[in-house]
């Protein structure tokens, strides 16, 4: 039987968009190929806390960017707008009303994280990791086990819902627990267990 509900953040409760993303205005500036600047946001934001414009300016010395001062503004003045996905209020409303202990697990890095209370959802959440505070991001299973011993219960007991099949899916399962693919866009649909549909999840929990 299910007792904890995981979610990932952006893109499964929350869709996040910019006019720029950090990866784009760095390749504007930089001679590293677009895998390799993913890489090194993914080091350098993802797993730690990097708030400062000396972290930021750090992170684009390791781009080999030039104007470093003039890009930390660019990325400074971004702007990061939110949109609650459709049914995610209703649907964590309905899981905390029937006991379910809710959590997320989020890879999302410390310069542009959006709050749960800011977002209106954080009454409905009783744990929150994000991959910048614990050093390890999703498929890692360690992120996963953090959430357990959180939560206290077997993995059997938990399940993880997320849009990504490489970060939620299969780090889910390979920690243990049961998965549920956020497939809203109905793509190509493969092996695993997906709804198009937050609140599809509280039937399949029934």
């Amino acid at each position: 039987m299910i007792k904890g509900i995981c979610f990932d953040m952006g893109g499964t409760l929350v869709k996040f968009s910019s006019p720029h993303s950090l990866v784009d205005i760095i390749m504007e500036h930089s001679e590293l190929s677009k895998s390799e600047i993913k890489d090194l946001v993914r080091k350098h934001f993802m797993l730690k806390i990097c708030n400062s414009d000396s972290d930021i300016s750090e992170f684009l010395k390791k781009c080999r960017c030039n104007n470093r001062d003039k890009i930390v503004e660019i990325i400074r003045n971004r702007k990061v707008t939110y949109e609650v996905i459709d049914k995610a209020i209703d649907t964590l409303d309905i899981l905390k009303s029937k006991g379910y202990k809710i959590g997320i697990i989020s890879n999302t890095s410390s310069y542009n994280h959006i709050s749960t209370e800011i977002i209106g959802i954080r009454k409905y959440i009783d744990y929150e990791i994000y991959s910048f505070e614990v050093g390890f991001v999703k498929p890692d299973i360690r992120i996963f086990k953090i959430m357990q011993k959180k939560m206290g219960f077997d993995n059997h007991e938990l399940i993880h819902i997320g849009d990504s099949i490489t970060s939620d899916v299969i780090g889910a399962n390979r920690a243990g627990w049961k998965s549920l693919w956020f497939n809203e866009a109905n793509k190509n649909s493969g092996d695993s267990m997906e709804i198009n549909c937050l609140s599809k999840i509280v039937n399949l929990l029934n």
